[in-house]
């Protein structure tokens, strides 16, 4: 995998992420979810940076809350994978207190006690796992999430 960041000459930038046929393949798309939703975020922080007035957040709320639990999958996936880790090490890695990574490991929160829908996503691609409907506080609707 490789990213590249290239200028372009009407003083843009091109941003690029190369998967080999491997790489691709295991993740079947997925690379797009993530890289769309980032860049609902991205196109946010222009917005605030440039002073352009935004209408409507809600894309920007409900791209960035899926893509954090995504995200937070692959970590939980990564913490369960390394169980010998101290607890030192691992709050330098995650930027918290070693009392906050001891505390959230013995109550089973730290990687959670069985893994999350997003966690089996990150590990199997199985996109069946994931709650279909479902609001930003993960309880049932009536309505898909992206429908809002």
């Amino acid at each position: 995998m490789e990213m590249h960041r290239t200028e372009t000459p009407d003083g843009g930038a091109e941003v690029t992420l190369r998967l080999t046929p491997q790489e691709a393949k295991a993740l079947g798309g997925d690379e797009m979810e993530l890289l769309e939703r980032l860049g609902r975020g991205l196109w946010a922080m222009v917005d605030w940076r440039t002073d352009k007035p935004r209408e409507e957040w809600w894309p920007v709320i409900m791209d960035t809350a899926k893509l954090i639990r995504r995200l937070e999958g692959i970590r939980d996936a990564a913490v369960r994978d390394n169980p010998r880790t101290g607890h030192k090490k691992l709050a330098l890695w995650l930027g918290t207190p070693t009392t906050t990574v001891a505390s959230r490991r013995r109550t089973g929160t730290l990687p959670p006690l069985t893994p999350t829908a997003e966690e089996q996503w990150a590990r199997t691609g199985d996109r069946a796992v994931l709650p279909r409907w479902s609001s930003l506080s993960r309880r049932p609707t009536n309505k898909c999430a992206d429908e809002y």
